[in-house]
């Protein structure tokens, strides 16, 4: 529970995020080392979906910082066709889902894989920030 709550303080600061791969992949591990070690598979899985949302949010803020309004406008237009692209892959997840396991194991094993389709975004987003600029606030 003490691992959680601390997770849970790393998604109010920014600071806990600096927008780079190797975060996003501490993010992954340590999402997996809670859902090995808690009994509650589901609240691991929230908080991983909401650390991805929020790095996801945090690296768009940063590209709109860092880009020239036209190359921002292309990523703002790129990232509303995405916003549908992924309420469509939401809702397939939702549909398909023919899981016979217990029901938070059933949860967790949904709120995993919308998880995915956020990070494979957070990736794309943060392969178009320049290198010297991963660094910068």
């Amino acid at each position: 529970m003490r691992k959680i709550f601390i997770a849970i303080l790393c998604i109010v600061s920014a600071d806990c995020f600096s927008q780079s791969l190797n975060n996003l992949n501490k993010i992954d591990t340590d999402a997996q080392y809670c859902a090995d070690t808690t009994q509650d598979v589901v609240a691991c899985e929230n908080l991983h979906y909401n650390q991805m949302d929020n790095m996801l949010n945090l690296v768009f803020k940063k590209l709109k910082n860092i880009s020239k309004a036209g190359d921002f406008k292309k990523i703002k237009n790129d990232q509303i066709k995405w916003l549908s692209i992924r309420d469509k892959r939401f809702k397939k997840i939702e549909s398909e889902n023919d899981c016979n396991a217990a029901l938070d194991i059933c949860q967790a094993l949904l709120i995993s894989k919308k998880t995915w389709v956020v990070h494979q975004r957070v990736e794309v987003l943060i392969k178009k920030i320049p290198y010297t600029s991963l660094s910068k606030k």
